[in-house]
């Protein structure tokens, strides 16, 4: 799947209004139609149309909380400026530190210490006792808005869910015919 930039979901917003098909958007766009249902899928509120604007802000903001980034280079290249971390060095939650990462043994031994033959592993938040920090920074408006995406197609899939359980309703008990017990005996 390609990465589609605002003016590409400009032109799919204004297609879907007019009710062309994904296979011409893709065409018209160049990318393929499941690119396109996929896009609409993902971005669109759950009582509304496609928006343009907010597809683009929650696709900012699910390629921020991934983490993903473009496709590495073929040709080894340095870097102009250095990596410089924002915080101090035992502040930063990193991805040894989290508990929930960590694989377990089957003797609950974690995977790590076996691979470091039973060393103990530092970990600086438990033994400095520093309040974890995170690598959001300032796109904490996007990670929330993405939030708030979610758990409206969430409440939507339930509603939606509760109107079809709903509708498919059992027969009264007087359409049910009523046999006893002593009947049954008899018919057998």
């Amino acid at each position: 799947m390609r990465n589609l930039n605002f003016r590409q979901r400009v032109l799919i917003e204004t297609c879907v209004k007019q009710n062309y098909s994904f296979a011409f958007i893709g065409r018209l766009i160049g990318v393929a139609s499941s690119t396109i249902s996929r896009e609409i899928k993902r971005n669109t509120a759950v009582d509304e149309k496609y928006c343009a604007h907010l597809a683009h802000r929650l696709a900012y903001a699910r390629k921020i909380v991934a983490g993903s980034q473009r496709k590495s280079r073929y040709v080894f290249f340095y870097r102009k400026k250095k990596y410089v971390l924002y915080a101090d060095r035992r502040e930063i939650v990193w991805y040894s530190d989290s508990k929930t990462q960590r694989k377990e043994y089957p003797d609950s031994i974690p995977y790590r210490w076996v691979k470091r033959r039973f060393k103990p592993v530092k970990f600086y938040q438990e033994r400095l006792g520093l309040r974890p920090m995170f690598h959001f920074k300032d796109f904490w408006h996007l990670l929330d808005e993405l939030l708030a995406h979610n758990q409206r197609k969430i409440a939507f899939n339930k509603r939606t869910q509760i109107s079809i359980n709903q509708s498919i309703t059992t027969p009264s008990s007087s359409t049910f015919e009523i046999v006893s017990t002593k009947e049954i005996k008899k018919v057998a």
